[in-house]
């Protein structure tokens, strides 16, 4: 797998990868991800065709599925506001 490149949008790392006959775009959102896959063949061939379809509709979707993701991450509990007395 070859990185073509990688951009910041919004607060989300995005990095385009070729492999064998398709294009692979990975979105990175703090501990969550998605991957969009293009075989060869499809609409998208370049980079710059990769940034064009994620465009400000797909970018809005895109927050959407980050935002039901991390919904589904476990909460932290909460901390104590109290120390327990040591001595």
């Amino acid at each position: 797998m070859k990185i073509l490149h990688s951009y910041t949008i919004r607060s989300w790392k995005v990095t385009i990868f070729h492999m064998s006959h398709r294009r692979s775009v990975k979105i990175e959102n703090g501990y969550t991800e998605q991957w969009y896959k293009f075989r060869d063949g499809s609409a998208i061939h370049t980079v710059e065709e990769i940034e064009a379809w994620l465009d400000e509709s797909r970018q809005a979707r895109v927050a959407e599925i980050f935002d039901a993701m991390t919904d589904l991450l476990p909460q932290a509990p909460p901390i104590e506001s109290e120390f327990p007395k040591i001595v």
